[in-house]
C-alpha cells in the first residue's frame, strides 16, 4: 500500500481528497490534456529508441 509522505500534505492545492484538477475552462482542460498526451508519447517513442523499458 502507498502511504503519501507528511510533506507532500501541505502542498498548496492539495488541501482537499480531489483527484482531477479544478479546471472551469474546458478548452484549458482539453490542451493540458492534448499536451499531456504528447508527452507521454514523445516519452514513449524517446524510450522505445534509447532501449528503455
Amino acid at each position: 500500500m502507498f502511504h503519501e509522505h507528511d510533506a507532500l500534505r501541505f502542498i498548496p492545492g492539495r488541501e482537499s481528497q480531489q483527484t482531477e484538477p479544478d479546471v472551469d475552462d474546458e478548452a484549458l482542460e482539453d490542451v493540458i490534456k492534448s499536451r499531456f498526451r504528447k508527452f507521454v508519447v514523445d516519452f514513449q517513442y524517446f524510450n522505445d529508441s534509447k532501449g528503455i523499458d
